[in-house]
């Protein structure tokens, strides 16, 4: 596990920490469903794991995929959690609508590091029959799910059912009617991924013509999905709701029921993802979760509770669950956010909050915990403020290893070559990863500089070839799979 890839900072403790005790802890969620013997998966937490997991073990991501795929129904839907023990076992039905949306960005993500297109011809069982399809099948069955009419609501946005990511919302759309933001914006990747997985393989020459048609309708879904974000979930105070609800209220919004303005931290860091958000949206949208969320030891997921009870709105509506607290989980999703808007200052504060190893930001006094187990979640009561409520968690173990690499270091694996977009934070000064992709070796170093113009090396040589990143809205190198020799030396001012 430690010698699949590693970091040099100027901080040997964030070194060491990431180096090895995260990518063990990381193992042992994975291991163990969620972090503990459950005998249970979940689609949602297996899926953002094992995006962690496939660069140390792709041939387990794999089996988990086929695992996952073989518990989907057939009109696309996956289940909550699914039981391990066989497909015959009572699983989690809970009507919960983010499982699919996180798959997606697991399949691409596996698929982007190993090219196994074979796989999308593999074929497995679904949940509901015996009969088999091919994963690609699969795959699409998925997409269709968040298409369709009667799942997608009055804005425009992907009804929310049961729930989505924030599980204490479980009661925002049973009677169909509500949407979440969050959702949509997952989507809005999705779909992208999709474009790019069936552009790949006709440049295979292994996409038959029967599937050319769905090129053109996620690419029209897609922007429609954009369109009804920024004209219904983007609000006048400069960010984005969180939801809308069976009664027909807008909660986590500029106009809550009780008339106080929320932010929901995880639907505007995924609009960010998701590149949904322009330039001056993400501005705005960092700024306000500057103002509403940045609380006593970190960012909130929700940044106020609700004063009085509020109907569907699952428990939070009840005031029995805190939502003025910080769940790591979600500051995770800002890490990423904030690398995407370049803002590597609120990226990495985030960061000294999420880890557990920085005294001044996890008070061993107060969380009363191990100062090396990332935790999922604090208490933000006055009788317990700081102490750790869930450690060992699936979630944030993946993203903090997956923020690292992919956001800090920038290292962004496609499925034409490997592109370097990184959002390195000061503190980490002259530093360096070293990783392997496609079995070669790689080396990338930052080199802190006070010059105007930076400079790029590529084995020796000035590099100058670049990739747009749509999310970023920006230009960064780019490197072929034909520019790739055994050993692999980039070098990147900044």
């Amino acid at each position: 596990i430690f010698a699949k890839r590693k970091i040099k900072t100027e901080n040997p403790l964030y070194n060491n920490f990431i180096n090895y005790f995260t990518p063990l802890q990381m193992y042992w969620v994975g291991s163990l469903d969620r972090g503990w013997p459950s005998s249970m998966r979940g689609t949602r937490d297996a899926s953002q794991d094992f995006v962690g997991i496939t660069p140390i073990d792709p041939d387990w991501t794999k089996k988990t995929i086929l695992q996952l795929l073989s518990h989907q129904r057939k009109d696309g839907w996956f289940p909550r959690q699914i039981s391990t023990i066989s497909r015959q076992a009572p699983h989690d039905m809970r009507d919960f609508a983010d499982g699919g949306a996180f798959f997606l960005e697991l399949l691409y993500e596996y698929l982007a590091f190993t090219r196994d297109a074979d796989l999308l011809w593999e074929k497995t069982w679904w949940l509901d029959t015996d009969e088999q399809s091919t994963v690609l099948e699969h795959v699409i069955r998925a997409v269709d799910y968040y298409i369709r009419p009667e799942n997608i609501g009055e804005h425009g946005l992907c009804k929310a059912w049961h729930g989505d990511w924030w599980d204490i919302m479980d009661k925002i759309g049973l009677k169909g009617r509500g949407e979440s933001v969050t959702v949509t914006a997952q989507m809005v990747l999705g779909l992208k991924y999709m474009l790019q997985i069936l552009d790949w393989l006709r440049g295979l020459g292994q996409l038959d013509e029967s599937y050319e048609t769905y090129a053109t309708l996620y690419a029209e879904k897609r922007e429609g999905f954009i369109a009804s974000l920024k004209t219904y979930a983007y609000n006048e105070k400069g960010f984005f709701n969180g939801y809308f609800n069976d009664e027909g209220k807008w909660l986590l919004s500029n106009s809550d029921p009780d008339g106080e303005s929320r932010l929901y931290l995880v639907s505007n860091a995924w609009a960010i993802i998701s590149g949904v958000a322009d330039k001056e949206m993400k501005k705005r949208i960092l700024e306000n979760v500057e103002k509403y969320s940045f609380g006593r030891m970190g960012y909130n997921t929700g940044s106020s509770n609700f004063k009085h009870p509020v109907s569907c709105a699952g428990r939070i509506g009840t005031l029995a669950f805190s939502m003025a607290s910080p769940y790591n989980h979600a500051q995770s999703f800002l890490v990423r956010a904030s690398c995407i808007a370049g803002d590597k200052d609120t990226a990495y504060k985030a960061t000294r909050y999420i880890l557990p190893i920085e005294e001044a930001y996890a008070p061993v006094e107060k969380t009363l915990a191990p100062p090396y187990a990332i935790a999922n979640s604090y208490s933000n009561s006055d009788a317990n403020l700081h102490r750790v409520e869930l450690q060992f968690l699936s979630g944030t173990v993946s993203y903090v290893l997956r923020n690292v690499y992919s956001y800090f270091f920038g290292i962004t694996y496609g499925l034409d070559g490997l592109s370097v977009q990184g959002c390195m934070p000061e503190e980490f000064g002259n530093c360096s990863a070293e990783f392997s992709y496609l079995d070669k070796k790689f080396t990338l170093h930052y080199n802190k500089v006070n010059k105007a113009e930076k400079e790029v090396r590529f084995n020796g040589k000035k590099w100058m070839k670049t990739a747009y990143c749509e999310e970023r809205e920006g230009y960064y190198p780019f490197f072929a799979d034909a520019d790739m020799q055994d050993e692999n030396c980039i070098e990147i001012e900044y």
